[in-house]
């Protein structure tokens, strides 16, 4: 009896943990329309020197639509640093549009990805993600 509770108790810590995880680097099936101050944004606390952000759109209304992201650690001030921004313009689905760069610092540490919708009337849908590495199909 003991020994099952150990491993329902493992088992449980081991998924709650993967959810935590999966939730810290990715947001899916998010909205992106436009308006000036609605944005999408990841968050991940363990992000390293060299890293990638990327897009995953499902559904777009558009022929092309702009999106800017911009993606930062803050300091011990709290403050934004570390800033590093780029245009995509999305105009096709299923498709993953990446930006592979990295931050001036050695470290592991709070990073932020934040997306926003720049073409006026139009609306995407998709997956966002703030991961280690660089991503080799870009």
């Amino acid at each position: 009896m003991k020994k099952k509770m150990i491993i329902v108790a493992v088992l449980v810590c081991c998924i709650f943990t993967s959810i935590i995880t999966v939730k810290a680097a990715s947001k899916k099936g998010a909205v992106l329309a436009y308006d000036g101050t609605t944005m999408q944004s990841v968050i991940d606390d363990n992000i390293e020197k060299v890293f990638h952000a990327s897009i995953y759109p499902k559904t777009i209304n558009r022929d092309t639509i702009h999106v800017y992201n911009l993606v930062y650690r803050k300091n011990i001030f709290n403050q934004p640093t570390n800033k590093l921004n780029q245009t995509f313009y999305i105009d096709r689905t299923y498709t993953s549009y990446i930006f592979n760069t990295q931050f001036n610092d050695n470290s592991k540490k709070w990073a932020k990805s934040e997306w926003w919708n720049k073409t006026m009337g139009s609306t995407l849908t998709g997956d966002f993600y703030l991961v280690n590495g660089h991503d080799t199909n870009a």
